[in-house]
């Protein structure tokens, strides 16, 4: 009697452990919804007097990043030289740590109004920095960049995204634009700044 108890007690258990089993395949990770936000009005960038152009856009999602490769910032310029303009972002509750998205890249060629550059740390292109590099047609295509800078110290490689990690994206987000030198104006006509699925945490119910 006490052998049947036990391999019955022992069948019990393995099935017990297989519904276990089943049940931790089946309960996948929660994943964080696609979140967007845009800023659409116009702004003038001030022409090579050293004054920065700022462009807030708050975020009112109280969540963290926790996969930056998933985070979208979508610039649309119109400018008459790239090479004149260099920009990039201050994340909310941050200090005064700006992140350079491009730092005087792109040559003697023009942003155009029409062409969306989104930028993303997973991205294999970068704008190129020499001054004799010429896009087709002399301007700068819509297309997928990854964020860089002209600046020794932080080459095109360095994937500045991963700031954003594990920090809280809720707050006023500042999108900075300087026009270095005199005579080519511009201006920011759009940015959107994307959190795409999965970026960031979700707390399990």
């Amino acid at each position: 009697m006490k052998i049947t108890i036990k391999t019955i007690a022992f069948v019990l258990l393995l099935t017990v452990m297989a519904c276990s089993s089943d049940d931790a395949e089946k309960r996948e990770e929660p994943i964080s919804e696609r979140l967007e936000y845009e800023f659409t009005n116009e702004v003038l960038i001030p022409d090579g007097t050293g004054s920065v152009a700022i462009i807030n856009l708050e975020v009112d999602a109280d969540e963290v990043v926790i996969d930056p490769s998933k985070v979208y910032i979508e610039i649309t310029l119109e400018h008459e030289l790239a090479i004149d303009v260099s920009y990039g972002y201050l994340m909310p509750n941050n200090g005064d740590e700006f992140q350079a998205i491009v730092n005087n890249l792109g040559g003697f060629n023009k942003y155009s109004a029409q062409n969306t550059l989104s930028f993303n740390p997973e991205h294999t292109q970068v704008m190129n920095g020499s001054e004799t590099f010429s896009y087709p047609n002399n301007t700068i295509p819509q297309d997928h960049y990854k964020e860089g800078t002209s600046n020794p110290e932080f080459p095109v490689e360095t994937p500045l995204f991963k700031s954003m990690m594990n920090k809280n994206i809720k707050g006023i987000w500042k999108f900075f634009f300087l026009d270095d030198w005199d005579q080519d104006t511009g201006k920011v006509v759009k940015i959107k700044l994307i959190f795409d699925e999965g970026a960031l945490q979700v707390d399990e119910i």
